[in-house]
């Protein structure tokens, strides 16, 4: 049986060994792979044109181009590097690559892997860690635009830095949403809207709306490509090229910025006594409704409209 030999393969097969699989028809051909690395997983060929590149969970649906048997294919793997669940995805692989009734799931799988992809996701209970397309794409707008002014900004928070963008006059910190309504934004700390005495803290609130034909994280990246570092941060966000979160449109409906001042609500070390959090309480997050402040629009005209 598919499992059986799949299981096997993923115990028994050495590093670096591509073998097709015995138990599948040759008119829906599929392979299983253990890399170099320790990667394991499986292959079929894909139809022309199909680009996909996604993760969740310590697993990964990619495009690649393989040589076998002296040919070129294109193809779509699905691997792990969960050595220790390899039995447990060997049930996922199986109906990755199992053909059906007159192959019918196979030339569906062929053609709209991220369908499949999509569905399994779902049906597994994976919770979306990433963080959302509209709020990576709210920062990259923010950079931009900060880089069309005259400043020098770097895209920090993806690296753990405190605030999300920080340039050598300012700090910047964006929150999106694509609710129509709320203004309410989560601050995750005390520190997150904590600003130095020589260089001011800015907050710069966007609401989205999902479009067709508007920007897209892919084409953003696009006009920032110049920005060293920019393809480890989407990355590191879990935004590979490819994967179809890179390409959800969306248009700005309007934005706001706020500086983070004395009449900003916040909470920070110093709202507590002593000036430190209460003993065993080890982050706190809450959230601030900006309908009761006072932004000023976004973009502004320039850095000295904004640093006023």
């Amino acid at each position: 049986m598919l499992l059986e030999e799949i299981r096997s393969g993923f115990a028994n097969l050495q590093r670096g060994t591509v073998a097709r699989l015995s138990a599948l028809p040759q008119s829906a051909p599929g392979w299983i792979f253990v890399e170099p690395t320790g990667a394991f997983g499986v292959a079929i060929d894909t139809a022309p044109g199909v680009i996909v590149n996604e993760t969740f969970s310590g697993a990964q649906l990619f495009s690649f181009q393989a040589i076998l048997d002296g040919l070129p294919r294109l193809q779509v793997r699905l691997q792990s590097t969960h050595g220790a669940l390899r039995n447990e995805f060997a049930v996922v692989c199986a109906q990755f690559l199992e053909p059906g009734e007159q192959n019918r799931n196979r030339i569906e799988v062929s053609n709209e892997p991220l369908a499949w992809w999509q569905r399994w996701r779902q049906l597994l209970g994976n919770a979306v860690r990433e963080k959302a397309p509209h709020a990576v794409l709210g920062e990259l707008l923010v950079l931009e635009r900060l880089w069309t002014l005259g400043e020098t900004p770097t895209w920090t928070g993806p690296t753990g830095g405190t605030h999300d963008l920080e340039c050598l006059g300012l700090s910047c910190e964006v929150k999106s949403t694509v609710s129509r309504y709320s203004s309410e934004i989560t601050v995750s700390g005390q520190f997150q809207l904590s600003s130095s005495a020589s260089k001011p803290l800015f907050l710069v609130f966007c609401r989205f709306e999902p479009r067709p034909n508007c920007e897209t994280i892919d084409l953003v990246a696009q006009r920032l490509s110049r920005f060293q570092g920019l393809s480890e941060n989407l990355v590191a966000l879990g935004y590979r090229p490819g994967s179809q979160a890179r390409q959800a449109s969306f248009a700005l409906l309007d934005a706001l910025v706020y500086k983070i001042d004395g009449q900003f609500p916040k909470i920070m070390p110093s709202s507590f006594v002593g000036g430190t959090l209460p003993k065993g309480i080890t982050a706190i997050s809450y959230q601030v409704d900006l309908a009761v402040l006072q932004g000023r629009p976004w973009p502004v005209p320039s850095l000295t409209d904004l640093l006023r």
